[in-house]
């Protein structure tokens, strides 16, 4: 692996071109990752252009071998949302890595981890963008369904919050939900409890839970990517900058994600969340694209534990003092389980 300095030399060189190469017809992302000579990865990093299909071009059109001085590769990937029926369970309580879905829509996505609130610690569904809304038209307020609607779910028996915050900006594809109506644990099916946040590298080893796919495998292929995606929906085709790509380990499964996977929260093999799921290739093992997720958390003002100034607060309307000593104060025992917290409506 490249000394850190050198990695970001790249990424500043990748981040300096990326403009012009976008502009070019067909070409639907730009990233950095190891280099395929005929189709077998090699150790060699390299500034990589993502092309709906490979064509002759002329000279003019071609792509460098060389953009200033780092070797380049053209790479063939179609990328879409992540929008097929697999895991339409009803949960209780709600974890990571099951369908979710607006109730005015005949879709679904993944519930990718329950996150809380920066400002007061209450307790919130997190998914995708474009799993949660409906399109360009939605509002803080719409109701989600567990499962999806799409999955069976019903907004008179399976509601389960109300959306709060979505963002689809220049780097994060992500929105959030009020729970309600069932209790939850942070955690994701198959997975277990996710246990901070990390930042994604080449070459590493990545697992994730949807309700497609299921629990699958992959490998950090690209980091630093910049991908156009055509969102439908009168919102069209947006571009996505910062993002990781993931191919399958194929030792483990043959694909990482398919539709309805997006939302879904990508650890690595601590269980630290790397990413929050977009969308991928159409193709079986296409690459999985997703955003960084400590941009996903800043973006929608939300951390994976409570924040500790609430958990503080919290715990001081326990202390009351000991008979016959006022320097002396006692807490009752608190469960492990943040549904039993008093913060959770």
């Amino acid at each position: 692996m490249l000394p850190e300095r050198e990695m970001y030399k790249i990424i500043e060189i990748k981040q300096t071109a990326e403009a012009e190469l976008l502009n070019r017809a067909g070409i639907n992302g730009v990233d950095i990752g190891f280099k395929y000579v005929n189709g077998h990865k090699t150790d060699q990093i390299a500034i990589r252009v993502l092309v709906a299909h490979k064509r002759d071009v002329s000279p003019e059109e071609r792509i460098p071998s060389r953009i200033e001085g780092v070797p380049t590769d053209v790479i063939e990937e179609t990328i879409i949302p992540y929008g097929v029926r697999a895991d339409s369970k009803r949960y209780d309580p709600l974890v990571g890595g099951i369908s979710i879905g607006p109730c005015d829509a005949m879709w679904f996505g993944t519930l990718g981890a329950i996150v809380y609130d920066n400002t007061n610690g209450m307790p919130m569904a997190l998914s995708s963008f474009h799993v949660m809304t409906i399109g360009p038209d939605w509002a803080a307020g719409d109701t989600m369904s567990q499962p999806g609607r799409g999955d069976g779910g019903g907004c008179a028996a399976d509601m389960v919050g109300a959306l709060q915050r979505a963002v689809l900006n220049g780097e994060v594809d992500g929105a959030v939900a009020s729970i309600t109506g069932r209790t939850h644990r942070s955690a994701i099916a198959e997975i277990g409890d996710i246990r901070g946040v990390t930042t994604a590298a080449l070459g590493m080893s990545v697992r994730k839970r949807g309700r497609t796919t299921g629990l699958t495998y992959g490998i950090v292929d690209s980091i630093a990517a910049t991908i156009r995606i055509d969102y439908g929906y009168g919102i069209g085709v947006r571009t996505l900058s910062n993002q990781i790509g993931i191919v399958p380990d194929s030792s483990r499964s043959q694909r990482f994600s398919s539709s309805g996977d997006s939302g879904s929260v990508i650890v690595d093999g601590s269980n630290q969340a790397a990413a929050l799921l977009v969308g991928g290739g159409v193709k079986k093992g296409s690459r999985t694209f997703g955003s960084s997720f400590d941009r996903v958390l800043t973006a929608l003002k939300v951390s994976l534990h409570r924040p500790a100034k609430l958990l503080v607060k919290e715990r001081s309307a326990y202390f009351k003092p000991q008979w016959r000593s006022a320097r002396l104060f006692e807490m009752p025992p608190r469960t492990s389980d943040d549904s039993t917290s008093s913060v959770v409506s």
